[in-house]
């Protein structure tokens, strides 16, 4: 299934079912750090997008979920580490 939807992605984007989607409960795995160019504005905007497959017979599944945006330069490395941490 991964390879499937990695089919449907750009270059570096990363694409997820909705089964695994509804796991996500941290912040860290579903916010942005806050930023925007750069620059600490506090506003943490959901990072994941709604993808309809409701239409395509390659999953069992109706919705895939995408990154539409990323964390700064400055926080990605925390907040990559933070994640890894809730895995323990």
């Amino acid at each position: 299934m991964a390879a499937k939807l990695a089919s449907l992605t750009e270059k570096g984007q990363l694409m997820v079912s909705d089964r695994y989607y509804k796991e996500l409960k941290s912040d860290y795995a579903l916010k942005s750090c806050g930023c925007e160019n750069g620059t600490y504005t506090g506003e943490k905007k959901d990072i994941w997008q709604s993808l309809s497959l409701k239409d395509n017979k390659n999953f069992d599944f109706n919705n895939a979920y995408y990154m539409k945006t990323y964390w700064c330069e400055n926080h990605g490395s925390e907040y990559a580490n933070k994640l890894l941490k809730l895995d323990n």
